[in-house]
Parts: structure tokens; sequence; C-alpha cells
């Protein structure tokens, strides 16, 4: 087995079961149908895996700033009344409050929210990361060991390299 960047195991074929075996041909065969024709039906969903693992670096959210953590909460609650009120549109990343103690362009949008933390994606691409200089050092460490997400737990590890904030 390998591991990509993000801890992504990749397998070979004859680690797989029987079903992936069977998965990966089929979906090879409609790859190729759909380059033959450029037919959207033969289209899968490209890369797709079965299943995957990916790697998650843990934060005890002392490590964020209350008005950071401010801004993530507000940018979860968003997205859950989004989820609530819209079901099945498309998520933007930035929404806008309904009261307006929030601007936009102050939201942090969480991939997931607990009501211990919430769990933000590593992208790949840095100019993807919030515009927030304590986010992106802790971001940068996360990417670093190869993880793909960040986990903001109130009983999560205390980094003793990285600052702290009483709250």
């Amino acid at each position: 087995m390998q591991e990509d960047k993000c801890g992504r195991i990749k397998e070979d074929d004859a680690e797989l079961p029987i079903n992936l075996k069977e998965w990966k041909q089929e979906t090879t065969k409609a790859i190729e149908a759909w380059r033959a024709d450029g037919s959207i039906a033969a289209m899968p969903i490209l890369n797709a895996q079965p299943h995957s693992v990916e790697s998650m670096m843990v934060f005890n959210t002392s490590h964020l700033p209350q008005e950071v953590a401010a801004r993530i909460e507000a940018g979860w609650l968003q997205r859950v009344r989004r989820l609530v009120s819209a079901p099945g549109l498309p998520e933007p990343h930035l929404f806008k409050t309904t009261n307006g103690s929030v601007k936009a362009a102050d939201v942090i949008v969480p991939s997931f929210g607990r009501e211990e933390g919430w769990i933000l994606h590593v992208d790949k691409d840095p100019d993807f990361w919030p515009d927030v200089e304590e986010l992106q050092a802790l971001f940068l460490k996360a990417e670093k060991a190869g993880g793909c997400w960040i986990l903001f737990d109130c009983d999560g590890p205390v980094h003793e390299d990285l600052p702290t904030w009483e709250w």
C-alpha cells in the first residue's frame, strides 16, 4: 500500500477485495467509453474511490484567539441555517448574516461543526486557506505533517510550539 500527501491509502489491485476490483474495472470501462464518444451518461465521477483514508491533525481550541473562534462559529451557524432553509442548493464559502452582526468577509466556514469544536479542510493550495495569520500557522503545521483536515477540539492536545490564548 502507498499513501499520498494527504494520507489517502492507494492500494494495488492485488490487495483489493474482489468487489472493489470489479468496481475499478467498471469505472475504467466507463471512463474509456466517455473518452471515446464524449457521452455525459458514460462519464463516472472522476477520481472517485470506493473508500479513502485521510489524516487529521488535532489542535486544542486554545490555539485560536477568541475572535477567530467566533468567526468560525458564525460560519458554522450560517452553514447550518443555509442547509436547513435551502437544502440541495450549492453552498458558497462565504455567507451573508441575517442580522448583520458579522460581515461576510469575516466569516470562516468550517467543513463540519460540533459542540466541542470544528473541522476545517486543509486545501493543497495555500491560496485557499483562510486569510488569518493564526490559522495559517496551524494550516502550515498540519500540511507539513501530511494532514488533510484540522480538528479544533476543546479537549484536544496543546502543541507547545504554537501560541495559545486564554478565553
